[in-house]
């Protein structure tokens, strides 16, 4: 075998590998039950954050983590909320 069919191979090899490790993560397939817990944990805490201080943690949502429906939900809390806070009296 030829160097160049050698390294071939092997770039083949480590594509297949770095896409199935990919696609694995994507599916949380490779992830500990301590760290799905943490994620859990982490969603929970920053779902408090956003019920008590909107207008800070709902930017958290934008993330790749976060649905489409989960930010309207925050944006929409947000939005609620400073409406509430501008026409409150003085």
């Amino acid at each position: 075998m030829s160097k160049r069919k050698a390294f071939t191979a092997l770039v083949l090899v480590i594509g297949a590998g770095i896409s199935f490790l990919a696609e694995a993560a994507e599916h949380n397939k490779l992830r500990s039950p301590a760290e799905v817990k943490f994620e859990k944990t982490k969603r929970i805490l920053l779902w408090i954050g956003i019920f008590i201080m909107p207008y800070i943690f709902a930017w958290f949502t934008l993330s790749k983590t976060f649905t489409k429906n989960n930010r309207i939900i925050a944006f929409g809390w947000m939005l609620f909320v400073i409406i509430l806070m501008l026409s409150g009296k003085n």
